[in-house]
């Protein structure tokens, strides 16, 4: 792989979106919660979770909440934000060619946290070209606008 490509390869989309105008630096700021949240849910979630050195009161081995795990910042932006607006992204359909029921927490979580570029998504779920920015730009918005 050149050294050209593999750059391109580890850029932040995101980032990109933002230097080309198509993202406001401000919803950079809700992407930054967003993947913060996602961190703290997989530290949650996977072998360091476990205390494997005592059973539980009820004998079990089981892994901990992690929401238990989260810091305190990380647990009330949860609470505070991120459940609200997840719950309301996970409602939004995206139309498209493919059949396939499309969210915008799918679009979100693809772009922000697996670093899909906005062709790559709307090819791999035929849509129209365009719709991946306008709607994780929706997303964003919606993330820092609140739901009080």
């Amino acid at each position: 792989m050149t050294d050209k490509r593999s750059q391109r390869l580890r850029r932040d989309v995101m980032e990109k979106l933002e230097a080309t105008g198509r993202l406001k630096s401000d919803q950079l700021m809700a992407v930054e919660d967003i993947r913060r949240i996602w961190h703290a849910f997989g530290r949650g979630l996977f072998p360091a979770a476990r205390d494997i050195s005592s059973p539980r009161v009820d004998g079990t081995r089981r892994f901990v909440d992690p929401i238990a795990r989260m810091r305190d910042g990380e647990a009330a932006l949860y609470r505070n934000r991120y459940k609200a607006w997840a719950d309301w992204a996970g409602r939004q359909e995206i139309a498209n060619r493919g059949g396939k029921r499309l969210t915008l927490l799918q679009l979100t979580y693809d772009m922000v946290i697996d670093n899909w570029g906005p062709r790559q998504w709307e090819d791999c779920h035929k849509v129209r070209h365009g719709t991946a920015t306008r709607q994780l730009a929706l997303a964003l918005d919606r993330y820092l606008d609140g739901f009080d």
